[in-house]
């Protein structure tokens, strides 16, 4: 099941992935399309979003 980080991240939505991230929601949680918010973000080109998840320890690795 996707989590609003996925689906904010997926969006775009830089300034509520943002307020998310700073209330500790799990950057590594998996989703069933692009696997995780990392993926999401860098598919729709949100650089800023990317930088944010790797700033915060995204497991890149993580399939």
């Amino acid at each position: 099941m996707a989590t609003p980080l996925y689906y904010t991240s997926l969006a775009g939505f830089q300034h509520t992935v943002k307020q998310l991230l700073e209330k500790d929601a799990d950057v590594n949680s998996q989703s069933e399309v692009y696997d995780n918010a990392l993926y999401a973000a860098s598919h729709e080109g949100h650089k800023e979003i990317v930088q944010q998840l790797l700033e915060k320890g995204i497991n890149v690795n993580a399939l």
